[in-house]
């Protein structure tokens, strides 16, 4: 106790020394008055000053700060505005984009997540005021925002995954057709096409404005993240597309409408020596006068009696196929005649080397004799694919083979 009373004692000291008593004198109308300022009275004025500068101090400060964090949030907020008019703009592109090449390319059976990315161009215009500027609340709201078109965005790159599966779906089951007629898929397409009546389509059949698709720069609808999925599917397609177009070349129709099939192809006993030969087609018996038509469009090459073929026409489909169509009683062609699927060609007779009414049908890929019976077979799956080749319905006749 005596230490603290010690101690008290010695800063009270210093404390007078720092402020000893002060006097001040004021004179007025010869009398002279004065004012004592003890060193508790100085104290006591030095510390308000010191709290009273440091308000105004904190508070200054504390003014600057808050203004700075405004002018922060407000960059941040003029940021995220030019953010979401880009990232909208990007959005308005790609969708438009990817919708014209899903109709050009897959139609009515384009991905499931399409109809959800439909929405995105009109989520895109949402919060937007009508002259045409977003509508910011504050900072958080802009986040939000732009979260939402981020999350849009997300969604058109699964629609373009999605596409591109279509794609190579739709490409492995075509070559699984072409497969089973015993024809090569890269030398089908690698082939020159004949100018095909019902689609023009030919050497000089392709055209049109070229229009460029930004890839990979910044600002372009499909950079970024975008830009590996979309070469993807631009692949795909193509690769869809010249398969498809290469289809249209493949005999898809049945040549007669009644039928039962009397020999098929490959080796046999001969109806007339009855020993064994190769038959390089299938005969299908019916009707004498039957029409006869042809299984794909093409230009005719020959149109004639030709020996044990008898009353023939043959026909260059393009791409290597060829097929033939012998022992008729009568020809409705010409040779250099370009022919649409379905065009009747002559009637079912028993020209030649025959034993009776019958269509020696035979269908050739690169000058080699194919069994024409999973052509036959096929003849549905072909006209679908051929149909989207064309993008309408092709001419359909007898979808489903007999014998």
């Amino acid at each position: 106790m005596e230490k603290f009373k010690g101690l008290l004692q010695v800063c009270k000291t210093k404390a007078i020394k720092a402020f000893p008593e002060q006097q001040i004198y004021f004179r007025s109308n010869g009398n002279v008055r004065f004012v004592r300022l003890t060193p508790l009275t100085q104290m006591a004025g030095m510390a308000g000053f010191i709290v009273l500068f440091g308000g105004v101090t904190v508070a200054g400060v504390t003014a600057a700060v808050r203004h700075y964090e405004l002018s922060q949030r407000e960059e941040r907020v003029e940021a995220l505005e030019g953010d979401i008019t880009a990232l909208a703009s990007r959005i308005e592109s790609r969708q438009q984009l990817l919708l014209d090449l899903m109709n050009r390319h897959l139609g009515p059976e384009e991905p499931e997540d399409a109809a959800a990315a439909e929405e995105a161009p009109l989520l895109a215009a949402a919060s937007v005021s009508p002259s045409g500027e977003p509508v910011l609340p504050g900072a958080t709201d802009v986040s939000a925002e732009l979260q939402r078109y981020r999350s849009f965005e997300q969604q058109q790159l699964a629609l373009i995954r999605s596409a591109s599966l279509a794609a190579e779906t739709r490409i492995k089951e075509t070559e699984a057709v072409l497969k089973r007629l015993g024809i090569s898929t890269h030398k089908l397409v690698g082939q020159s096409p004949v100018n095909l009546p019902q689609t023009g389509l030919g050497r000089t059949g392709l055209g049109g404005p070229f229009v460029k698709v930004g890839l990979g720069k910044d600002g372009k609808p499909f950079s970024g993240a975008f830009q590996a999925p979309f070469r993807s599917l631009i692949a795909s397609w193509n690769k869809l597309d010249s398969l498809e177009r290469a289809s249209l070349s493949i005999p898809s129709l049945i040549p007669v409408k009644s039928y039962h099939r009397s020999s098929s192809f490959g080796y046999r006993h001969d109806p007339f020596t009855g020993g064994g030969a190769f038959h390089t087609g299938v005969d299908l018996a019916g009707t004498y006068g039957e029409p006869v038509v042809a299984a794909a469009g093409g230009v005719v090459t020959r149109a004639e009696y030709w020996g044990a073929y008898g009353k023939m026409v043959e026909i260059d489909h393009g791409r290597g196929l060829v097929t033939r169509y012998g022992h008729m009683s009568a020809i409705k062609a010409k040779p250099g005649q370009r022919v649409a699927p379905g065009t009747v060609i002559g009637q079912m007779g028993s020209t030649g080397r025959s034993t009776g009414t019958h269509l020696h049908y035979e269908v050739r890929f690169d000058d080699r004799a194919l069994n024409p019976l999973p052509f036959l077979k096929a003849a549905a799956d072909l006209q679908e694919i051929q149909s989207r080749a064309l993008g309408a319905q092709v001419p359909q006749r007898a979808a489903k083979a007999q014998g």
